[in-house]
């Protein structure tokens, strides 16, 4: 090799060194490819769903409409309840009835029972329960011991002539007097807090409440009450005091009920034609 050769070598071998191949200075700067991310085409105006403003409804329940009667207790089962009121007038022998708000009369009949009635309030959405207390009616027979005449005959030996139905104002003013003093048993027997006041009109909210609380206690169970008026004094005022005995019959593991009668003194007074009671305390006079 000459040195003419060698030098126009060199020459090359110094431009090669100088200049790369593009393809090799484009492979070694470039970054590695990538692939564009894909657009999505916007959408028309017109097509785009508009976001909604509204505020999901709470979900919502009806108030109800209507309120049930409810004649609990001992009812025979043949017994007819009769409903009367904002213009219903319904008699059957089912115990539970659904009524629009109102006020209605209620009344119960049974063979064999005087007929009970009281009246109830209906409130939409709730219950208003009676508990009726219903009384067997004692039927006298006629008996054949007391011999009898014909119209105009005098009486025969041994026989008296017959009475006339002339009214006794002292037995009639001692029965008056005795079912306003029972009635407030009633009252309690019935577990209803306005059969209370009827019972007792002028009993004031403090006297009411230990009663009241009595009668709605769920822990009460069974209840029975029995008034006994031994006597009423004789008089012809218009206001007596009368003592009775109540007993309270109960079921309430919590708090048993009294072994014995207790002792209590009424006042009834006269209020119009009907006697009412008026006044309670505990003890004998």
């Amino acid at each position: 090799r000459n040195i003419e050769d060698t030098e126009t070598v060199a020459d090359a071998e110094g431009a090669a060194d100088e200049t790369p191949p593009d393809d090799a200075a484009s492979t070694a700067e470039a970054p590695p490819a990538t692939v564009p991310a894909r657009e999505t085409a916007p959408q028309p105006a017109e097509s785009r769903p508009a976001p909604s403003t509204r505020t999901p409804a709470a979900a919502t329940t009806r108030a109800p409409a209507t309120g049930v009667v409810r004649v609990l207790g001992d009812v025979p089962a043949d017994a007819m309840v009769r409903i009367r009121g904002d213009g219903v007038d319904r008699a059957s022998r089912e115990r539970t009835f659904e009524l629009a708000p109102g006020r209605y009369d209620v009344e119960v009949r049974a063979p064999g029972f005087a007929v009970v009635a009281t009246e109830v309030t209906v409130v939409a959405g709730r219950n208003a329960d009676w508990r009726p207390v219903l009384e067997a009616q004692v039927l006298e027979a006629p008996t054949d011991e007391s011999p009898t005449t014909s119209a105009g005959d005098p009486p025969v030996s041994g026989q008296t002539a017959a009475s006339t139905d002339t009214p006794d104002p002292a037995a009639e003013r001692a029965a008056a007097i005795t079912a306003a003093v029972q009635a407030f048993g009633t009252a309690l027997q019935s577990r209803d807090p306005a059969e209370l006041r009827r019972a007792w009109p002028t009993i004031s909210d403090g006297d009411a409440r230990p009663w009241e609380q009595f009668m709605t206690s769920r822990d009460v169970r069974d209840l029975r009450v029995t008034v006994t008026v031994p006597t009423v004094p004789d008089g012809e005022g218009d206001r007596v005091t009368v003592p009775f005995q109540l007993r309270l019959q109960y079921q309430n593991p919590g708090a048993p009920p009294p072994s014995d009668p207790i002792a209590y003194q009424a006042t009834v007074e006269r209020r119009g034609e009907r006697w009412v009671l008026t006044g309670l305390r505990a003890g004998t006079p």
